[in-house]
């Protein structure tokens, strides 16, 4: 996640001005599901229920 801020000025000021959010997660082969990782999140609001 930190890589994504160093190399990317664009996505960089856009999560810095709040325009976007970025959370990690992973995608399994054999499944197909992707696993997200809440504590990675950053600018990222809960869904609304």
């Amino acid at each position: 996640m930190q890589q994504i801020r160093e190399k990317s000025a664009v996505l960089r000021e856009m999560l810095d001005a709040g325009q976007i959010g970025l959370i990690g997660g992973m995608y399994d082969l054999g499944t197909g599901k992707v696993t997200f990782y809440p504590d990675t999140a950053v600018n990222v609001k809960a869904p609304a229920r």
